[in-house]
């Protein structure tokens, strides 16, 4: 099988050659959307439109901190 480059809104992530490899790249790099990424295979590359999910912006509340 031929190796694609996988572009996220034209900026390149990485390569794979099936989309299975595609989604674990994505997952690898802690890339998360929101809704799900739209995508397009061409013939030499994967394709994603996407919002991703800021995680920076993401607080997780300590549950053993009481916050009343």
């Amino acid at each position: 099988m031929q190796r694609k480059k996988v572009y996220i809104d034209d900026c390149l992530i990485g390569e794979a050659t099936t989309w299975r490899e595609v989604h674990a790249l994505t997952k690898a790099q802690g890339l998360f959307f929101i809704n799900g990424p739209r995508g397009a295979e061409g013939p030499s590359g994967f394709y994603l439109a996407a919002v991703p999910v800021d995680r920076s912006t993401i607080r997780l509340r300590n549950p053993a901190v009481d916050r009343r």
